[in-house]
């Protein structure tokens, strides 16, 4: 059987890593990179590993994560966030998976809560995420909404013939309340808006514009991709199954993606 390493990056989340961490203790190895918590984040994380490194934040997912990498020994690396769980199914089929694997990269389905409500449609279910993957050479790309390159740098796709789909997934407790989702609304869009400056496309891969110079062209720059994610996520795709829930959520998904967009612009008007 392979060695399986999972790898967590942690900043103030004693409340919820407990929960996390015993969800896949049964890897063969956790190593967990700290953005320098406050909170008993790092007294938590002791209870399950002695593998706990600290790098203070530079506003990068991606370089937080490859700092992990370097620690890690394992011949798999499976990658969960704090406020994740692992469903005893999925870790059966991870193992049974990987005992004569013929793939590289596997991708997880996730079942996000949305303040405190499971999410199945609009896009939201199943959501698949690059999560396991061989320890070749791989490392994570994008500063936020980060993706995975192999060792030559290209990005790993579903469409790959080294991608496999795993059944069963992971639970995801996002967004307990509407504060807690715009604490991390902040940082996600100014961390997006500068990485969409520096490689001049968006987290869908989309090339941005730069003629934003009328008030015309400002305002459908500004609009029309976020109503489009809206009409899409809760009609098209039927968030609108979700209630109350799933139409709050792609009410915040189009909020998000109209200030991103925003910031973008801004960033773009100083350099």
């Amino acid at each position: 059987m392979p060695k399986i390493s999972t790898l967590i990056i942690t900043y103030n989340n004693a409340d919820k890593l407990d929960a996390c961490l015993a969800s896949v203790q049964w890897t063969d190895e956790i190593v967990i990179v700290d953005a320098e918590s406050q909170d008993a984040t790092q007294a938590i994380a002791k209870n399950y590993t002695d593998k706990i490194y600290t790098r203070a934040w530079d506003n990068s997912y991606a370089r937080q994560r490859n700092f992990g990498l370097q620690h890690i020994k394992g011949d798999w690396v499976l990658q969960i966030d704090p406020d994740e769980r692992m469903t005893p199914e999925l870790a059966r089929e991870i193992q049974t998976a990987l005992k004569n694997s013929k793939k590289d990269y596997y991708w997880i389905p996730f079942l996000t809560y949305f303040l405190g409500h499971p999410l199945r449609h609009g896009l939201c279910y199943p959501s698949h995420h690059l999560r396991l993957f061989k320890n070749n050479g791989a490392r994570w790309t994008r500063d936020v909404h980060e993706q995975v390159a192999d060792r030559q740098g290209r990005i790993v796709t579903r469409k790959d013939r080294d991608s496999g789909f795993l059944i069963n997934h992971f639970l995801h407790y996002s967004f307990d309340t509407v504060n807690h989702y715009f604490e991390k609304f902040v940082r996600y869009t100014e961390i997006d808006g500068e990485e969409m400056v520096k490689i001049g496309k968006d987290r869908f891969g989309r090339e941005m514009k730069t003629n934003l110079h009328s008030p015309w062209s400002l305002a459908w720059f500004f609009t029309y991709r976020p109503l489009r994610f809206f009409l899409s996520r809760f009609f098209r795709r039927q968030g609108y199954r979700d209630g109350i829930y799933g139409f709050v959520y792609a009410i915040f998904g189009m909020v998000y993606e109209m200030v991103v967009r925003i910031k973008y612009w801004q960033k773009k008007s100083e350099k």
